[in-house]
């Protein structure tokens, strides 16, 4: 029994692996089934026995995909920046060192909301938590600052941090996220002044 579930663990993975490639690399909607299914090199058929439909697979690659981001995230504005003002700016280093990545093609959540417009797929509520994921951190931490208007600074600092993504990918260019650090730091300067 634990053989057989083990199995099914690493059967599950190389359908993941080969999807998250391939939603990356071609988008969703242009990935089939049967292109999923060859790279992992399992029938179509073991693939619908783990995944009972594509719109399934691509929400649990999507889930897979936030757990990593979001370990990796923090972990990484962890190592630079202990205190809240300073792991707001934090972020946009790791931004750069993201952006700087070999195959990066921008964020999975930003290009899955862009390609799965229906409400009703089960990627929106991932898509939900992401989003609400990141505000928490910028408000928590704007909060943890002691800044005077924390809801302000979330804003603006959600919109540096996704404009940034949006940018690195539409338009690379190789200060984008150092460009979005200058602004953040000008936006958490005026609130340091007020305190």
């Amino acid at each position: 029994m634990v053989l057989r579930n083990e199995r099914t663990r690493a059967t599950r993975e190389r359908i993941l692996n080969a999807a998250a490639q391939l939603f990356t690399r071609d988008g969703i909607r242009t990935t089939s089934v049967d292109t999923i299914s060859d790279l992992a090199g399992l029938t179509k058929v073991t693939l619908y026995k783990h995944f009972r439909s594509k719109d399934e697979l691509i929400a649990e690659v999507l889930e897979r995909e936030e757990n990593q981001w979001r370990t990796w995230f923090l972990d990484q504005v962890n190592t630079i920046a202990q205190k809240p003002e300073d792991r707001l700016v934090a972020a946009f280093d790791v931004l750069s060192e993201w952006f700087s990545q070999d195959g990066f093609r921008g964020s999975p959540f930003i290009n899955t909301a862009m390609e799965v417009m229906d409400s009703a797929h089960p990627v929106h509520p991932i898509l939900a938590k992401h989003r609400a994921a990141n505000r928490e951190f910028f408000r928590s931490n704007a909060e943890a600052a002691g800044f005077s208007d924390p809801k302000m600074v979330e804003d603006a600092l959600i919109l540096l941090f996704r404009g940034a993504i949006v940018s690195a990918l539409l338009e690379p260019m190789p200060d984008i996220a150092n460009l979005a650090r200058r602004t953040a730091e000008a936006v958490i300067q005026a609130q340091v002044s007020r305190i």
